[in-house]
């Protein structure tokens, strides 16, 4: 049986530690790299597909969803925040 080998840095990382995004497979610190979760739905994304912020990463559903522009600055409307906050975007 062959050791998987990560997509992006080539290194041989046993199966249990590999994961499987967006048609590649990654080993852990190529996880931690590249991709981040959405704050908002869980959902693994790439950090050059973050929709958010840096510190509040969003997939591009969740801030399609769930944020709008509001004057100068984005905000927040969702259940669990009834009033509107900045999201720094």
């Amino acid at each position: 049986m062959t050791t998987p080998t990560c997509t992006l840095c080539s290194h041989n990382t046993p199966a249990e530690d590999i994961l499987e995004f967006a048609d590649h497979l990654l080993c852990p610190d190529c996880v931690t790299r590249y991709t981040t979760e959405c704050q908002c739905c869980g959902e693994r994304i790439w950090f050059a597909d973050n929709a958010g912020s840096h510190g509040f990463p969003l997939c591009q559903g969740c801030y399609e969803q769930h944020y709008t522009p509001h004057q100068q600055d984005w905000r927040t409307y969702s259940p669990g925040n009834p009033s509107p906050g900045p999201v720094g975007r």
